[in-house]
């Protein structure tokens, strides 16, 4: 994982995320990184991404899967070798407001 706190990167990588404001905003951007030939590098690194998300919430903060990016814009801006790829990303941060519970549905089986 690299995780994006500098403000001038975060701006780069909102560009090439879907120019998506709040990502230039969010206090980390973090950028899944896997070797693409080993094994479930992709599974294991969506694994510890959907922990994180779980973890984060747990302790106040909010967080975004980002399904909008573009891997290699990324991997340039990051300096990243070319045997690695950017296979997700997230934003992490205090979010502006707290959602209310929507409760649990119940379904009958």
């Amino acid at each position: 994982m690299i995780v994006v706190q500098d403000a001038g990167l975060k701006e780069k990588v909102a560009k090439v995320s879907g120019d998506q404001r709040f990502i230039a905003e969010c206090s980390a951007y973090i950028v899944g990184v896997v070797q693409p030939d080993v094994g479930y590098s992709t599974v294991d690194m969506a694994i510890a991404l959907d922990h994180l998300s779980l973890r984060a919430v747990e302790v106040g903060l909010g967080t975004c899967w980002i399904g909008d990016f573009d891997p290699e814009g990324i991997g340039r801006i990051l300096g990243m070798p070319s045997d690695r790829q950017v296979t997700i990303c997230m934003t992490v941060g205090y979010p502006f407001e707290k959602p209310r519970s929507r409760g649990r549905r119940r379904c009958a089986i």
